[in-house]
C-alpha cells in the first residue's frame, strides 16, 4: 500500500514505526515478478513474504537443548577437565 504511493522506506518506516532497514527487508522478501507483454512489473505480496520468511525459519535448525540445562553444562565441564587430567597422567607415564 505505502510502497504503491511512491514512499521510500524512511518514510514507510516512520508511518509504520520501524527502522527502513526492516521495511527494506520486508519488502525485498516478498517480491514476485508479474508477467506482462511488455515489462517485467515488480509487486510486494505479503502471502509470498510470510510464505518465505516461514520457509527461511525452519532452515535455522532446532535450538540446542543444552543452553537452558546448567546442571548438564557444568557436569560436561567437570568431566571435560576429569578426561584432561586422566589423559595427561597417561602422557607423563609414557615419557
Amino acid at each position: 500500500m505505502y510502497n504503491d504511493q511512491h514512499l521510500n522506506y524512511t518514510q514507510i518506516g516512520e508511518i509504520l514505526g520501524k527502522h527502513r532497514t526492516t521495511i527494506s527487508r520486508e519488502i525485498k522478501l516478498g517480491l514476485i515478478e508479474l508477467e506482462t507483454s511488455y515489462l517485467p512489473i515488480w509487486k510486494y505480496c505479503a502471502e509470498v513474504a510470510q510464505r518465505r520468511n516461514e520457509e527461511n525459519e525452519t532452515a535455522k535448525g532446532t535450538n540446542v537443548k543444552i543452553g537452558n540445562d546448567i546442571k548438564l553444562a557444568n557436569f560436561i565441564e567437570k568431566e571435560k577437565k576429569f578426561l584432561k587430567n586422566i589423559l595427561q597422567q597417561d602422557f607423563n607415564l609414557l615419557k
